[in-house]
C-alpha cells in the first residue's frame, strides 16, 4: 500500500516493536491512532521495518486482507457517517482482532453522550425562554386606572377610561399603603388590580381651588374652565380657595396641593446690564426719571406730608431705536442700586395673549399677584405698549373689553398696588386704550423720547467711537475718536453738502418737503453704523491694512440712511414712521438718486 511506504521510507528504524513515526500530517495522524487502537497492525508495520523484499511482499499481502477494514475504522474514529450495519460490522471486527479496542469505543461513545446531554440541555432552556417569550407576547392588555380611594378590606375605587369602580388587588401587591392618585394597572377584563405602575411622580393638570364643597373641590382650569373632582379628607383639610392644585381632568380627582408660585415667567432673575450712564443723548429725560424714582419711591414719607398721589405708571413715547427699553432696564438697575429688594418683570409683546377663552385675563391675574407677593419694590415693564390695542379701534387693533377690564382693574383696582410701578413703552400712543394712559393709571408721568439732536448725536457716537479702538493712519494726521465723530455730526447735520435729503415727500395741500437725517435718526441707527463700520476695519486689518477710517464710518452711516429711506417708499410708512408737523398728510414719496460720502470734506464744518 502506498500509504505504508512511505511511512516505512519516512521512519528511522529502531528495535523491533518500537513506535512508528509517521509524517506531520491530518490523514496522517488518524492513522496512528488507528494503528495504536490495533496492535495486530503495529506489529505488521514493525516486521515492516526491514528493506528486505520478503518485508515488503508480506505487508502488501497484510494489508491487501485488511485495507477496507482499517479505512472503516478510520472512518468511525473520525466521526464520519457510516450506516449502522457498517458501524457494527467494524466494531465486531476489531473486537474480535483485539479487544483491546473496545476500550476507546467506549471513550468515544461517552463523549458523545456528554455533548449530546449539552446540546440537549442548551436546547431545553431556548425553548423554555422561547415559551415564555411567547407567553408574555400573547399576554392580553394592561390598562392604567388612578386610584381614587382604598377601602379596609382592601378593595380599591380606580378611575378607568372615564369609568369609576371598585375592584379587588392581588394581596401580594400592599394596596392598602397607596394613596390617592396613584397609577395602577388593570387586567384584560378591567377586574382586578395585577400590578403597580412604575411612574416616577404624579402627572396631570395644573388648576386653582375655586371652591371647597365637603369632599368634593371645585377646580378651575384652562379657560376658566370649572369641574367638580373628588379630593381625599385629608386633602381637602390642607386647602384653600385660590389655592395651586395637581388634579386629572379624565379621573377627577384632585392628586395633590402644589406650592405656591414663588417664580413667574416674566420675572428677570437679574436686571438688564443698562445702567443710565451708558445712554447717552437723553440727560434730560434722565434727570427726570430719576427725581420722579427719588420722590415717589424712594422717599414716600416726603411725598406724602404734601399729598401727593403716588406714581403708578410710567410711559416712554417715542420713534422706535431711540432707547425706550434701555431706558426701562436702567429704571431696574437703578431701583436694584437703591433698594436690594427690587424685582423687575419684563412682559412682552404677546406674552399675555392666550387662545383659550378667558385664560388671558388668568394671566394677568397672575402676572399682578406675583409682584404682589414679591418683597420690596416692583417694576412692570410692557414693551411695545400699542400692540394690547384699543376697545373699539380698528380691525387688528382691538382688545376685547375683558381683557382690557382686566388689565385695568389690576393697575387701579380695589387690591393695593403701592409697590408696584407700571413702565410702558410706545411709539403709538394713539393706538393705546384712552382708559388705560389715564390719569391715575399708565399717564401719571410721560416722558417723550426725542430723536437725537446734533448734541445728543455726538454723545451717542462718543459712548461707541472709544479711545481703546485701533485707527488708520490719515495722511496728513493720525485718525483720533474724536476726527471720526466730528466727520459723522457734520455729515448728518450740516445744512449744505451734507448727507443730502433722503426721501421727499409731498402733503396733500402740494407742500414738499425734504426729509433729511436727523428726521430719521435714533440711537440704534447710530450704533448699528459703528458696529458696521468696525466690522469693515476688522476684515480690512486681517489683509494687513489695520485701524478704523472715518470713511468707515460714513459709509456705514450712508448705508443705514439708504435703508431707513427703503423703509419710506409707501405714503402710508411714511406717515406710521416720520413725526414732523403734517406727516399725516403725506400723499406721495420721491426716492432720491443714491449718494456717496465724500473723504474728509465734512470736518471742516464740523
Amino acid at each position: 500500500m502506498t500509504f505504508f511506504r512511505r511511512a516505512r521510507r519516512t521512519r528511522k528504524p529502531k528495535s523491533r516493536g518500537a513506535a512508528v513515526s509517521l509524517a506531520e500530517t491530518d490523514t496522517e495522524r488518524l492513522a496512528i491512532e488507528a494503528l495504536r487502537a490495533y496492535p495486530g497492525l503495529m506489529a505488521v508495520l514493525s516486521e515492516l521495518g526491514d528493506d528486505t523484499e520478503e518485508s515488503t511482499k508480506k505487508g502488501n499481502s497484510l494489508m491487501s486482507s485488511d485495507q477496507q477494514l482499517f479505512e472503516r475504522w478510520q472512518k468511525f474514529l473520525s466521526g464520519t457517517q457510516l450506516s449502522l450495519e457498517d458501524e457494527h460490522g467494524v466494531i465486531e471486527e476489531m473486537a474480535a482482532r483485539d479487544p483491546a479496542c473496545l476500550q476507546q469505543v467506549c471513550r468515544l461513545l461517552a463523549n458523545q453522550k456528554r455533548d449530546a446531554q449539552e446540546k440537549l440541555s442548551e436546547a431545553c432552556d431556548a425553548h423554555r425562554q422561547a415559551e415564555n417569550q411567547l407567553a408574555v407576547l400573547q399576554q392580553g392588555p394592561w390598562f392604567p386606572a388612578d386610584v381614587l380611594r382604598v377601602y379596609a378590606d382592601g378593595r380599591l375605587e380606580v378611575a378607568c377610561n372615564g369609568r369609576r369602580q371598585v375592584i379587588a388587588a392581588v394581596p401580594e401587591l400592599g394596596a392598602q399603603q397607596w394613596l390617592t392618585g396613584d397609577e395602577v394597572l388593570l387586567d384584560r377584563e378591567l377586574r382586578v388590580v395585577v400590578a403597580r405602575s412604575d411612574a416616577p411622580q404624579r402627572t396631570g393638570m395644573i388648576g386653582t381651588v375655586a371652591e371647597i364643597a365637603g369632599s368634593s373641590v371645585i377646580v378651575r382650569g384652562n379657560g376658566d374652565e370649572e369641574i367638580v373632582a373628588f379630593c381625599p379628607a385629608e386633602l381637602v383639610a390642607s386647602l384653600r380657595v385660590d389655592d395651586r392644585v395637581l388634579y386629572r381632568r379624565d379621573a377627577q380627582c384632585v392628586l395633590a396641593r402644589l406650592a405656591p408660585r414663588t417664580q413667574s415667567a416674566y420675572t428677570l432673575e437679574q436686571p438688564p446690564r443698562t445702567r443710565f450712564e451708558d445712554i447717552g443723548g437723553l440727560d434730560h429725560v434722565i434727570a427726570e426719571i430719576r427725581r420722579d424714582l427719588d420722590l415717589h419711591l424712594l422717599h414716600p414719607d416726603v411725598a406724602g406730608q404734601y399729598r401727593l398721589r403716588l406714581v403708578r405708571g410710567m410711559v416712554l413715547v417715542g420713534p422706535p431705536g431711540t432707547g425706550k427699553t434701555m431706558l426701562a432696564g436702567s429704571i431696574a438697575n437703578y431701583l436694584r442700586d437703591t433698594d436690594p429688594s427690587a424685582h423687575f418683570l419684563h412682559v412682552k409683546p404677546g406674552a399675555l395673549r392666550h387662545v383659550y377663552y378667558g385664560s388671558t385675563e388668568a394671566r394677568i391675574r397672575e402676572l399682578f399677584a406675583v409682584a404682589r407677593r414679591a418683597p420690596g419694590l416692583v417694576v412692570i415693564f410692557f414693551d411695545e405698549l400699542d400692540t394690547f390695542g384699543a376697545r373699539g379701534a380698528s380691525p387688528g387693533h382691538t382688545l376685547d373689553d375683558r381683557v382690557m377690564g382686566c388689565l385695568l382693574s389690576e393697575i387701579d383696582g380695589i387690591e393695593p398696588t403701592e409697590r408696584i410701578v407700571c413702565v410702558a413703552a410706545t411709539n403709538r400712543l394713539d393706538l393705546c386704550d384712552d382708559a388705560l394712559v389715564r390719569e391715575g393709571r399708565l399717564k401719571d408721568r410721560i416722558y417723550h423720547i426725542p430723536r437725537p439732536n446734533r448734541l445728543a448725536t455726538r454723545q451717542i457716537l462718543t459712548r461707541y467711537v472709544r479711545d481703546d479702538l485701533p485707527y488708520a493712519a490719515g495722511a496728513e494726521a493720525a485718525v483720533s475718536p474724536e476726527t471720526v465723530v466730528d466727520a459723522a455730526v457734520a455729515y448728518l447735520f450740516a445744512e449744505h453738502d451734507s448727507a443730502g435729503p433722503i426721501v421727499t415727500v409731498t402733503l396733500a395741500n402740494g407742500t414738499r418737503h425734504e426729509i433729511r437725517a436727523p428726521a430719521v435718526l435714533s440711537g440704534a441707527l447710530l450704533a448699528g453704523a459703528v458696529e458696521r463700520a468696525k466690522h469693515v476695519a476688522a476684515h480690512r486689518h486681517l489683509s494687513g491694512e489695520p485701524g478704523l477710517a472715518v470713511e468707515d464710518v460714513l459709509m456705514a452711516l450712508d448705508q443705514a440712511l439708504s435703508a431707513e429711506a427703503d423703509k419710506l417708499q409707501s405714503p402710508a410708512a411714511a406717515r406710521r414712521i416720520l413725526d414732523f408737523p403734517g406727516a399725516d398728510d403725506i400723499v406721495r414719496v420721491e426716492l432720491p438718486q443714491q449718494r456717496q460720502p465724500r473723504r474728509y470734506r465734512y470736518l471742516r464744518v464740523a
